[in-house]
């Protein structure tokens, strides 16, 4: 309720044109709405993995699939962007999760999905469960770290692919059909083409 309150006030009083980050399950109807009729006109939510289990049972997002189709379809019929956040190089993902979360941006029609490849943060909940499930050495310092996109210090298998996946990632949302092509692709060592 503060929220529409809110957006009825700036509509008023401002009513420049904004973007705003929020989470998937916040975008019912009546929020969507009111964020068009404020001026919004673009939003990003984070999808953080297509694996729904994943993402509630290690990450605690407590976000549905269903509320991510739900929040893109309204801001479809409402006409404002949208983009979403995600990572690959989760501790016990697989390569077919990491191809879950392509295919569940697609199937939104993300316009602008955006993926970084997980790096886990010393005292954050994600790096506790990669140590205690031994994804990650207790020994590590903040100089192991790679840049979101270029690796990861995890112990999981398929570095290689999830680096070469994550330069892919745009594409793969976009055009969907290319996936089995990416899927042998993601096998080639990482290059400057990719």
């Amino acid at each position: 309720q503060w929220l529409l309150n809110f957006l009825l006030e700036y509509k008023k009083k401002i009513s420049l044109p904004f973007t705003c980050l929020t989470r998937g399950n916040e975008l019912d109807e009546d929020v969507v709405s009111a964020l068009k009729k404020a001026n919004c006109t673009n939003v990003f939510f984070g999808i953080e993995t297509g694996n729904e289990k994943y993402r509630n049972e290690v990450m605690a997002k407590a976000l549905t699939n269903r509320d991510i189709i739900r929040a893109a379809k309204n801001l479809r019929k409402y006409k404002i962007s949208y983009g979403t956040y995600n990572m690959i190089g989760l501790p016990g993902e697989t390569l077919d999760d990491a191809f879950e979360t392509i295919k569940l941006n697609a199937k939104i029609k993300s316009q602008l999905p955006t993926c970084s490849i997980l790096q886990p943060y010393p005292k954050t909940a994600i790096a506790e469960y990669a140590m205690h499930h031994g994804y990650l050495h207790t020994d590590y310092t903040a100089d192991d770290f790679n840049f979101m996109t270029s690796g990861t210090i995890l112990n999981i298998p398929f570095k290689k692919e999830l680096v070469n996946l994550n330069s892919f990632f745009l594409f793969a949302v976009r055009f969907p059909k290319f996936i089995p092509v990416i899927k042998i692709l993601i096998k080639l060592p990482p290059n400057p083409l990719f």
